[in-house]
């Protein structure tokens, strides 16, 4: 998800722009010797779906967001709001709908 991104957008007051999880294709089967075996399972995807990396910061966050977070961080979240920006779908997050930082 990582990559070198200027939008030219920047949120107002205490909110962070979020570029949202991007789910991998998974096959359905995996073939080991001829046999075909179902693929595991992702008990994760709820936890995938309110998440994504900061790609940009208001200047209205907190002491406490502003030592914790930066571009780049991985998060979860829960209530965005969904933004188009040059066609391409982002969240809008306020700083106290932030849930977690993933450091993984």
């Amino acid at each position: 998800m990582e990559k070198d991104f200027k939008l030219g957008f920047k949120p107002l007051g205490a909110r962070v722009l979020v570029e949202k999880y991007k789910e991998e294709k998974k096959e359905a089967f995996t073939e080991v010797g001829g046999i075909l075996i179902p693929a595991e399972k992702d008990d994760n995807l709820a936890f995938k779906k309110n998440s994504g990396v900061i790609l940009s910061m208001g200047t209205g966050l907190s002491e406490d967001a502003k030592s914790n977070l930066c571009e780049g961080t991985k998060i979860t979240f829960k209530n965005p709001h969904t933004v188009n920006l040059k066609g391409e779908e982002y969240y809008l997050v306020h700083e106290n709908n932030i849930e977690m930082i993933i450091t993984t």
